[in-house]
């Protein structure tokens, strides 16, 4: 099974997702709570699923997009649903029309279940030691996570 602790309060939540690497997740994570804490991340980032995964950075659900950080570059983003199945947890977001994600119709077709997410916004903070450079720190994808899980191309 994907989901395992790591340490109380925080547990994997999805194998390691193409360009988005593997999310670690606290308990509240779905919450998308309303007040803002950039020491408080609901979501842990790695390059991997494995024991020698790096820490790539964290992210953030919000109920409705904060002012959050200084500047214009922070990106936040939405994903409605999720594509789940009993036994291996997340195996896709779902977009409609995507290259990489499944939508709704190919996830049940694929045996999977449709889980809505209640957070509104979701915002992605490549921060991790060697993560920093290769793209921006507001990214959505980060190109040196594009070897991960792919369910257009697996099942």
């Amino acid at each position: 099974m994907l989901i395992r602790d790591v340490t109380p309060g925080w547990f994997q939540g999805t194998r390691n997702l193409d360009g988005i690497g593997t999310h670690y997740l606290k308990e509240n994570v779905f919450d998308g709570g309303n007040e803002f804490e950039v020491m408080e991340p609901n979501i842990l980032l790695y390059d991997g699923d494995g024991p020698d995964a790096l820490f790539a950075g964290v992210s953030y659900t919000m109920a409705v997009e904060p002012e959050g950080f200084s500047g214009p570059y922070d990106s936040w983003h939405a994903h409605g649903s999720i594509c789940i199945r009993a036994g291996e947890g997340v195996i896709s977001l779902t977009e409609e029309d995507s290259g990489v994600w499944l939508d709704e119709d190919e996830c049940v077709d694929r045996g999977g279940d449709i889980m809505p997410l209640s957070s509104a916004e979701m915002i992605h903070v490549w921060i991790g030691p060697g993560y920093m450079c290769e793209a921006p720190i507001f990214a959505h994808d980060h190109p040196a996570l594009y070897d991960g899980y792919h369910p257009q191309r697996q099942s």
